[in-house]
C-alpha cells in the first residue's frame, strides 16, 4: 500500500526547516590548527548554517516575547474581574447587614454549622482508615 503524498504546510518558514544530510565519506584527518583557522575564515561545516540558526533563535525569542505578553494580559484581566466581584460582594454584604442584620448572622450561623458537620465526618472517615 503507497503512503499518500504529504504536502508541507503553508504556515511554515521553509527557510527555517533544516533538511537532513547525509554525512560524506570520512576525509583524512585535519589538525586542530587548521580547523581554528577555518572557523576564523568563516569556512567549514558550520559557515552558512550560523545564520540560519540566528534566525531560528530570533523567531524563537519573538515568540516566547509574544506568549508572555499574552500571559501578562490574561492575568491582568483576571485581576481586574476577580476585584469587580470582591467589590460586588462587599456591597451586596453591606447592604445586607444594613437591612436586614439577622438574616446575615442565620447564614453566618448556617455556614459555621455546615463546616462543622463536614470537618466531623471527615474526621471520623480518615479515623476509620488509620484503623483498619
Amino acid at each position: 500500500m503507497a503512503l499518500p503524498d504529504k504536502q508541507p504546510s503553508p504556515d511554515i518558514d521553509r527557510s527555517l526547516v533544516i533538511e537532513f544530510v547525509p554525512q560524506p565519506p570520512a576525509l583524512p584527518a585535519r589538525s586542530a590548527v587548521e580547523e581554528m583557522e577555518d572557523a576564523r575564515a568563516g569556512r567549514g561545516f558550520l559557515a552558512g548554517k550560523s545564520r540560519s540558526f540566528g534566525r531560528l533563535c530570533g523567531e524563537a525569542q519573538r515568540a516566547a516575547v509574544e506568549g508572555t505578553a499574552e500571559v501578562a494580559f490574561r492575568l491582568r484581566t483576571m485581576r481586574s474581574r476577580a476585584e469587580m466581584r470582591v467589590r460586588s460582594l462587599k456591597q451586596r454584604v453591606g447592604s445586607l447587614k444594613q437591612e436586614d442584620p439577622l438574616r446575615l448572622l442565620g447564614m453566618i450561623g448556617a455556614g459555621a454549622f455546615v463546616c462543622g458537620v463536614v470537618a466531623r465526618v471527615w474526621r471520623s472517615e480518615s479515623y476509620e482508615s488509620r484503623r483498619k
